[in-house]
C-alpha cells in the first residue's frame, strides 16, 4: 500500500460535529454511490474553495469601491458651486459668471437680475441653481424652458427684452 492511499484512508476523527448534519452527509454519500469519506472531502474542498475566492472577491471589491470614492470626490472638487445666499438683490453679468469659473447657486435672495449680455450658453454654463428666491429677472432670449429648469421655490420670473 503506498503511503498516499494509506494517508486516504486513515481513520480521522473530527470532534463536534452535529449529529443530524452528518447523518445528512451519510445519507447522501450512500444517494451518490460514494463513501462519507469522499463527499466530505468534496465538501471541504468546496468550502476551502468559496472562502479562498470570497477573500479575493472582497479585496478586489474594496478596491473598487475605494477607486470610486476617489473618482467622486475628484468629481465633487471639480463641480465646486459658489454659493450666493441671504441678499436683497444680486445683479449678474456675463463676465462676472466668467471670471467666478464655477457653477453658481443662488439662494434666499429677494430679487435676482441678469444681466442683458448673459445669452443661453453662458446661463446654463455656470448657473445650477435659483432657489427660494423671491424674483428672478432673466432676458428674454435665454429660453424660459432653461430658466424654469434652474429655479426650485421661486415667487416670479420676469423676462425682459
Amino acid at each position: 500500500m503506498t503511503e498516499e492511499k494509506s494517508r486516504k484512508s486513515e481513520v480521522i476523527s473530527i470532534r463536534g460535529l452535529d449529529r443530524d448534519l452528518y447523518s445528512r452527509v451519510v445519507a447522501l454519500a450512500k444517494e451518490l454511490g460514494k463513501t462519507t469519506g469522499e463527499l466530505m472531502n468534496e465538501a471541504m474542498r468546496l468550502y476551502l474553495l468559496l472562502t479562498e475566492h470570497s477573500n479575493t472577491i472582497m479585496k478586489n471589491t474594496s478596491k473598487t469601491i475605494s477607486g470610486i470614492t476617489k473618482a467622486f470626490m475628484e468629481g465633487l472638487k471639480s463641480k465646486e458651486v459658489v454659493t450666493i445666499k441671504g441678499l436683497q438683490e444680486v445683479r449678474l453679468s456675463k463676465e462676472d459668471l466668467e471670471k467666478c469659473g464655477k457653477k453658481v447657486m443662488i439662494s434666499t435672495v429677494a430679487k435676482v437680475i441678469f444681466e442683458p449680455d448673459i445669452d443661453a450658453e453662458t446661463f446654463d454654463k455656470y448657473i445650477d441653481s435659483i432657489i427660494s428666491c423671491t424674483e428672478v429677472q432673466v432676458p428674454d432670449k435665454i429660453p424660459k424652458v432653461l430658466v424654469y429648469s434652474k429655479c426650485k421655490l421661486v415667487s416670479r420670473v420676469v423676462f425682459y427684452a
